[in-house]
């Protein structure tokens, strides 16, 4: 199983400069990005996305503990 961890900083003067760094980040994860950043005058943000094999699904553990026993 793989898990993703997303983390996204945001810069802004405002909420409405937070959702857009929000948004635009969004879309660069949807487009692919594992990272990104960008700035303007009024805020910033960056993200970066991790995905980590965690091995076996918690329902395939159970599966396995259940066959051997």
């Amino acid at each position: 199983m793989i898990t993703r961890t997303i983390n996204i900083v945001l810069r802004g003067i405002d909420e409405s400069d937070l959702e857009d760094g929000f948004n635009e980040a969004v879309g660069r994860l949807r487009d692919g990005n594992t990272s990104g950043h960008d700035s303007n005058e009024r805020g910033s943000f960056r993200f970066d996305c991790t995905d980590v094999d965690v091995g076996n699904s918690l329902d395939e553990l159970e599966e396995e503990a259940f066959s051997h026993g």
